[in-house]
């Protein structure tokens, strides 16, 4: 008795797909949550396919966990809707400004090589990154306001990398 091709194919596949995952140690994984930088969308169909969900993240130093994709609404191309009383707008040129109780109250030293540390106007963090928001109401990282070049000396600088 033989078995017809396609049922011998998603049999073989599955067995392919559960070793593949075994030796990368993921065998036992069912969702990621992947932070620092977006993942790209084929990146995360990839993974969709074997099975494995990675929900996109959006953070930074000074407010550590801002948006995630939540299980059973992971939206690929975007980082999530936000945390419980956590605030994000949008301002007139892009910026993403964030609002809540992860963000920090300032820096400790307020003065930066001579130029005033502000990343704060009106009680909100302004963050550098562009976005806007998704028909479900999901944030979309679009990129950086402008490129920070950070010397060893630790003096800010806008000079492109």
């Amino acid at each position: 008795m033989s078995l017809p091709g396609g049922l011998w194919k998603r049999a073989l596949g599955a067995l392919l797909r559960w070793q593949t995952l075994r030796k990368a140690g993921l065998d036992r994984c069912t969702q990621l949550i992947a932070g620092s930088a977006p993942c790209g969308e084929g990146l995360l169909q990839n993974f969709r396919e074997l099975g494995i969900e990675i929900h996109n993240a959006y953070g930074m130093t000074e407010a550590p966990l801002v948006t995630l994709n939540r299980l059973g609404a992971n939206r690929l191309g975007t980082v999530g809707e936000p945390l419980p009383q956590t605030e994000i707008r949008v301002a007139e040129d892009g910026e993403v400004l964030v609002r809540g109780p992860q963000v920090m109250a300032g820096y400790f030293d307020e003065q930066a090589g001579g130029e005033a540390v502000q990343p704060f106007r009106d009680g909100w963090l302004l963050t550098g990154d562009l976005g806007c928001f998704s028909p479900e109401g999901s944030l979309v990282l679009k990129g950086r306001k402008k490129e920070l070049f950070k010397p060893p000396t630790g003096n800010m600088s806008n000079r492109r990398r």
